[in-house]
């Protein structure tokens, strides 16, 4: 291996000295320089077979690569430009992969070599460098019999930056991750894997071509890859892509899916829902539109979908598409006649996407889109759709499942008699996403009592009810909705609704304001039901929230959602949930409460400990941010008070120990903000003359490590904070009164202990870093002693920075 290394690097030499004194006006070709280059290297590895790559352009209409295009009059004042989306892929025996100007091809044997293929050039307007002449487009006239004419505009030569940013076929052989990704392009290290793919964007700098003084018209737009071969490659035959691009056509209005954003491939389909739909009038309304579909298959079978146009207003394609952890394309039609057509094999319950497409860059002011899919079965209570057939539910609590609105609009009719005087619960889940469900209820004149719409998968009603009389419950689908399945729940409960209610959903919770909350004598008091409220932190920190209840009268579980997502599920066997939570003000919270599956129970409590106004808030805006850094360092450098050891700033505010932890839980915890901690520290060391970490944070020098604290009470604190979670479990059998008088006692031991024990924790540190120092670091690092309490580790706090 030594010798073959060493005899390259000769070779390479050699080869670059004749290359560099050769006689004027014998310029070597590129292919040239490749075949002597190779036929040299070959000499060592004849048992090693070179793995090239082979680049393509990647087409594919339905992801725009080589067909989303667009016209730009901005960037350049009186120009008019052609912005364009292309890819490329690999799809070689082995990676393509430039060092510099070198192209670096592996062998079979584990070993590679390199050889000249092109220059790097640093690209201003990109800020990294790019592969010169790795492709050029064009645009030339259509000839007779869609052959080639003459060109008319070009792009010219263009750099790349080589990533591999696309997956195009990982089932080739030797695919990434077998070789190193590419993600950069900041070193020369350039790249595509085989089985991957590299999109240049149509909005990034350079990727167009000046069509000012090309009249309107179809012209095959050529895409190029390495077009003066300086790469080795498999196959340079397949590297040229064209495809037609119209400019001129007229533009419509948007039609009725268009609405904020439109429905465009990848970003916002339209929700169609299941069953068979027949969309009209619907618009292509300018080049490179896109117009998506979801729809849901309500059964396994076929489903057949139409475009009917006119194609002489403008030629549109069809497309449908399937989601398996990226799109894929399972049909097309993309012919040059009136209409499309296609037929795919679908499975119950899957979504699938019904793209309609711009063929070339033409409009079309009027299309319709038919989509015949599988048949949805009536269900067991059919025919019920009206008061007459209305299926008799009899008098106890009934739970249906699999219900279907087998037809679009279907009205389905159900009876119930009330057993007894109490309160009536009745609700009807279904798939939002499938289409929208109504619950109406009635009294036995058929007049209507109340009904519940739902913008989301579940209406409910609530209603007081009376003994012996007779109910009719109607579930309506709105028209033109299918739904493939739905549960209909009525139950009769014995318990109360607590004040809170309605508060089912998350669009409706109740409001129960800011910081420390207690809420008693709640209930949940239907099957499946959700009780859900509002909550705001007065500032930042640590959230403690306490759900106490008797396991033996119904299981309940606690969540917590952040910013609309459910971020924080508690869920046990036993009596009781508790979480606890890092808050902002910043977000918004939903604190939820459901019985487990169908449980219900009488008497539940709900106590909120939220953070305090921190201390450390020394500027009083609310926040821990790098102000109230500034000033926290600064008196913890200048000047320290013998007053239960606290540090005083310049206007008297005393700041301690514990202030530094809640700034630096608040800076490092979720939703933290502003620059990197080590600028941000960088700046608080300039802002007080300190030299290194240690010199900022170190306590003052009246405070030793040998010295005796004072008999401030830190193991009192501790011990009264240990208690905390015992006061937590404790729940008398009786009730929870017990268990929420616990709660506050807690609640105090942590408050105490906030307030003690500085002398302590000064010392500490101080004792910390000495013997950080002695372990050769000069920066504070983790100490194994841990001091008791709620994750107090003195000096590790400050690894942070």
């Amino acid at each position: 291996m030594l010798k073959f290394n060493v005899s390259r690097r000769v070779r390479r030499v050699v080869a670059f000295s004749r290359w560099a004194n050769r006689p004027a006006g014998t310029e070597p070709t590129a292919s040239r320089i490749r075949l002597a280059l190779e036929h040299l290297e070959q000499r060592h590895l004849l048992d090693a077979v070179p793995l090239l790559p082979d680049l393509i352009p990647w087409d594919e209409e339905f992801r725009g690569y080589n067909y989303d295009w667009y016209v730009d009059t901005q960037e350049i004042p009186g120009r008019t430009l052609m912005r364009f989306s292309t890819a490329s892929a690999n799809i070689g025996d082995g990676p393509l992969i430039l060092v510099g100007g070198n192209q670096r091809i592996h062998q079979s044997d584990g070993t590679f070599t390199e050889r000249l293929a092109r220059d790097f050039e640093f690209h201003e307007a990109h800020g990294h460098f790019h592969a010169w002449n790795y492709a050029n487009y064009n645009l030339y006239e259509i000839a007779a019999d869609d052959g080639v004419g003459a060109l008319v505009a070009t792009s010219g030569k263009i750099g790349f930056c080589l990533i591999d940013n696309l997956i195009y076929d990982l089932s080739l052989p030797n695919p990434w991750p077998a070789g190193p990704p590419f993600g950069n392009c900041e070193d020369g290290f350039q790249g595509i894997n085989v089985g991957r793919g590299d999109l240049y964007s149509a909005r990034l700098p350079d990727q167009w071509i000046d069509i000012t003084d090309v009249q309107d018209g179809l012209y095959w737009f050529e895409t190029v890859i390495d077009p003066d071969d300086y790469m080795l490659e498999l196959d340079e035959t397949n590297n040229v892509l064209r495809t037609k691009v119209f400019f001129g056509a007229p533009r419509y209005e948007r039609d009725r899916f268009e609405g904020d954003g439109g429905n465009y491939i990848f970003f916002r389909p339209t929700v169609l829902g299941t069953g068979d739909k027949i969309e009209e009038g619907l618009t292509m309304h300018y080049e490179n539109d896109g117009d998506a579909f979801r729809w849901i298959a309500p059964d396994d079978g076929t489903l057949n979908v139409d475009l009917v146009f006119d194609h002489a207003l403008g030629d549109i394609d069809l497309f449908v598409l399937y989601v398996d952890g990226e799109w894929k394309e399972l049909a097309h039609a993309t012919t040059e006649q009136s209409g499309e057509h296609l037929s795919v094999p679908v499975v119950a319950g899957e979504s699938y996407y019904i793209v309609v497409k711009d063929s070339s860059g033409y409009t079309n002011p009027d299309y319709d889109l038919i989509i015949d899919g599988p048949d949805i079965e009536p269900d067991r209570f059919e025919p019920n759709d009206d008061f007459d057939t209305a299926a008799d539910l009899g008098s106890v609590d009934r739970s249906e499942s699999e219900l279907t609105a087998h037809i679009a609009g279907d009205q389905d009719f159900f009876k119930w008699t009330a057993p007894k005087t109490g309160t009536l619960y009745t609700d009807v889940r279904f798939r939002h996403l499938e289409g929208d469900m109504e619950l109406v209820l009635y009294d036995a004149n058929q007049t209507e009592l109340v009904r519940a719409e739902s913008p989301n998968n579940v209406a409910a009603i609530e209603f007081p009810v009376i003994s012996g009389q007779t109910y009719f419950i109607r579930v309506d689908t709105q028209p033109g909705d299918f739904i493939a399945g739905y549960d209909l729940l009525v139950d009769l409960s014995d318990i109360e609704a607590d004040p809170f209610e309605p508060n089912q959903t998350r669009h409706q919770p109740a409001d129960i304001g800011r910081g420390d909350v207690e809420l008693t004598g709640l209930t949940v008091h239907a099957p499946f039901e959700r009780d859900f409220f509002r909550w705001s932190p007065t500032t930042a920190g640590l959230v403690n929230v306490d759900l106490l209840f008797q396991h033996d009268q119904g299981d309940l579980d606690l969540i917590l959602w952040v910013d609309g997502e459910d971020e924080v599920y508690q869920t046990s066997t036993t009596d009781n949930e508790h979480l606890l939570k890092f808050v902002s003000p910043a977000s918004e919270y939903l604190i939820e409460v459901r019985g487990k599956s169908d449980a219900t129970n009488p008497s539940y409590d709900l106590i909120i400990d939220g953070p305090e106004q921190p201390s450390a808030d020394l500027t009083g805006d609310g926040f821990v941010d790098f102000g109230d850094l500034t000033i926290l360092l600064a008196a913890w450098n200048q000047n320290v008070s013998a007053a239960e050891g606290n540090l005083v700033d310049a206007a008297g505010t005393p700041v301690n120990f514990e202030d530094l932890t809640v700034l630096l839980a608040a800076w490092t915890g979720p939703g933290a903000a502003g620059a990197p901690v080590g600028r941000r520290l960088a700046a608080a060391r300039e802002a007080v003359g300190g030299d290194s970490v240690g010199d900022v944070l170190a306590p003052s020098p009246r405070f030793s490590p040998s010295e005796t604290p004072p008999t401030t009470s830190v193991a009192v604190g501790d011990a009264s904070y240990r208690r905390r979670d015992e006061a937590s479990r404790q729940i008398a059998s009786d009730g929870s009164a017990t268990g929420v008088a616990s709660y506050r006692e807690r609640r105090a031991a942590r408050r105490s202990r906030s307030a003690s024990g500085i002398y302590g924790r000064l010392q500490a540190v101080a004792v910390d870093r000495a013997m950080a120092e002695e372990a050769q670091n000069d920066s504070i690092r983790p100490s194994p002693r841990r001091e008791a309490g709620v994750g107090f580790r003195a000096p590790s706090s400050f690894r942070t920075f």
